[in-house]
């Protein structure tokens, strides 16, 4: 489904002129235990399919997961928000310093998630910062 997803939201940013001065696409990072359980990080794969297309870099271990979060399913909004604090982490700033970035995730549900990686992104210089999602819960 990926594929067909990313086709989808590149659409979507193709017409989105606040797109237009994006430098890099970052997939929001799943936790190793996450990935081991799925086999993927379903951002991830989005992600690929839309900076290939779109001709950007995709920054896909610039930005680690690194506290291990329960699942956001079945969370209240106060819940999710705790979650996710100081979850996300910059491996490498000079990758993202002084570019503007796309973050990609495949469900956007309170925007806790796009919210706390923006927050490390622009802490580490990254500016501005965009969110593109497949679904919104």
């Amino acid at each position: 489904m990926a594929p067909l997803l990313a086709e989808l939201m590149i659409k979507v940013i193709r017409s989105n002129g606040h797109f237009s001065q994006v430098l890099a696409v970052v997939p929001v990072p799943a936790s190793a235990q996450r990935i081991r359980e799925r086999g993927f990080n379903q951002a991830e794969l989005l992600a690929r399919y839309i900076a290939r297309e779109l001709k950007l870099p995709l920054l896909s271990h610039a930005v680690v997961k690194k506290l291990e979060t329960p699942h956001q399913t079945g969370l209240s909004r106060e819940e999710r928000q705790q979650n996710l604090r100081e979850a996300f982490a910059i491996a490498d700033p000079s990758e993202v310093y002084g570019k503007s970035v796309l973050i990609i995730d495949d469900v956007f549900t309170t925007g806790f998630t796009a919210a706390a990686l923006a927050e490390a992104l622009l802490a580490a210089g990254a500016g501005p910062v965009y969110v593109a999602t497949a679904a919104r819960g």
